[in-house]
């Protein structure tokens, strides 16, 4: 953590990301990803940074630390990472002002898009994380 906050304290560095949680993958133990994401949620506010969020399989311990951190400070300076179409994330990232990351697979995704279109339009970001989750024409088969 000390060589983050160095590199945090460059004002030229507006953003911290990805950070979050990966369960699905399970390289690391729960326990350990959610205390580091933590702290670094903390580094984020005492640095005046915003950051990006990468959430796998981790749904409601996403929700519990940043609400266990929150700060008026994450109000439309958070972006939750390629989010897939959970109620718990969504009404959550409503109900905080934070930005979601709508991918590709949107094109082809029904359940996404209907949590989309209900979705205030200015609280969304389209990404690309390509080649994975690309455009339905470009879908690989």
């Amino acid at each position: 953590m000390v060589k983050l906050e160095e590199l945090l304290a460059n004002p030229k560095i507006k953003a911290i990301g990805e950070i979050g949680l990966d369960y699905y993958r399970y390289t690391s133990p729960a326990s350990i990803q959610k205390k580091f994401f933590k702290s670094q949620l903390e580094v984020a506010i005492k640095n005046d940074k915003s950051v990006i969020v990468h959430n796998r399989a981790a749904d409601s311990d996403i929700v519990s630390i940043i609400e266990s951190v929150w700060s008026e400070h994450f109000e439309k300076r958070l972006v939750l990472h390629c989010v897939t179409p959970n109620s718990t994330i969504f009404d959550f990232a409503k109900k905080k002002n934070i930005f979601i990351g709508l991918d590709g697979d949107l094109t082809y995704d029904k359940d996404k898009l209907e949590f989309a279109k209900n979705f205030p339009l200015g609280l969304i970001v389209l990404e690309t994380d390509s080649p994975y989750l690309t455009p339905e024409p470009l879908k690989k088969t």
